[in-house]
């Protein structure tokens, strides 16, 4: 059975790539497990790091009329009710701070809001 989060994590991903071809993103599953050797092996980008992550292209500044950039993209999800640890704002809000583009949502439409669609 899929968990809640889950599937409304699905329903953003097929929403946002439907909707934003300019968007490129990823599932960042963070986690440890034990290889073969018993060692243990952390995956993803690191504790607090949002559950979806990518880029966005954007057009840049008149003087650079014609170049794109790739706008590194961070999107938490919860469900309805829920809000991000402590360790998940901070991650969200250094990204906003260095230029990228950074949220929580809840819903399909607040993470096509936030990419701007």
């Amino acid at each position: 059975m899929v968990q809640p989060e889950t599937a409304l994590q699905n329903r953003i991903r097929i929403r946002l790539s439907k909707a934003c071809r300019d968007l490129v993103h990823f599932r960042n599953s963070v986690g440890a497990l034990k290889d073969t050797d018993g060692r243990m092996v952390q995956f993803g980008l690191g504790a607090g790091s949002p559950d979806l992550v990518g880029y966005k292209k954007v057009t840049v500044t008149p003087e650079m009329v014609g170049l794109n950039l790739a706008v590194f993209v961070g999107i938490e999800i919860k469900m309805p009710g829920k809000k991000p640890r402590a360790d998940q704002r901070h991650w969200l809000e250094n990204l906003a701070a260095a230029g990228g583009i950074a949220g929580f949502v809840t819903s399909e439409d607040q993470a096509l809001d936030l990419v701007g669609m």
